[in-house]
């Protein structure tokens, strides 16, 4: 990999705590193969969320997304299974009403940007942004998503669904929060 084209990412530094780890991916490009991504309660909430900041019904697009992961599945699932995937989504979904309520009670508001290639009026939801970062050609990572408040201040929102919650010590060094104040 030639860091002068190659992006650096959260994930490639994440991944560097293993250095032998780090060389098969990033510069081998050697990957585990995986036919499909599982279905967690975080993808749920990005779906969800993203559909709704843009202006759509979020339950239709979470229950789209779904049906699409598990066709691969259908007719092979033991009964338990579907409803451990019911739970994921009814639990991703009741995540994404309160968030929601926030948004509104908050009254912040999707930035706009006019993408230069085109021209075109895009929100900032789900978008990857890039930054100079010297010696390779720029860090880059992908904002969930872009919000102004009231008072007109731009805020980088990132879902985060854990398990836990974190410690203030752990979130104080979030390097990948942290990171995206350079985008």
């Amino acid at each position: 990999m030639d860091s002068r084209t190659a992006y650096l990412s959260y994930s490639q530094i994440a991944a560097f705590t293993c250095p032998y780890r780090w060389n098969l991916g990033w510069e081998r490009d050697v990957h585990r193969r995986v036919s499909s991504r599982p279905i967690r309660i975080v993808s749920v909430v990005h779906v969800g969320l993203a559909a709704y900041l843009s202006g759509h019904p979020y339950e239709p697009a979470v229950l789209s997304w779904m049906s699409e992961a598990l066709r691969p599945m259908q007719g092979m699932l033991m009964p338990e299974q579907m409803t451990e995937f019911e739970d994921i989504r009814d639990t991703g979904l009741g995540i994404i009403r309160r968030t929601i309520q926030h948004i509104e009670l908050l009254g912040w508001t999707t930035v706009q940007w006019v993408n230069p290639s085109t021209g075109e009026v895009e929100p900032l939801i789900e978008k990857m942004l890039y930054c100079p970062l010297a010696p390779w050609a720029g860090y880059r990572g992908i904002v969930d998503w872009v919000a102004r408040d009231a008072d007109g201040i731009q805020w980088f929102v990132d879902w985060k669904v854990r398990k836990q919650f974190l410690d203030v010590e752990a979130e104080d060094v979030n390097l990948q929060l942290a990171s995206y104040q350079y985008l």
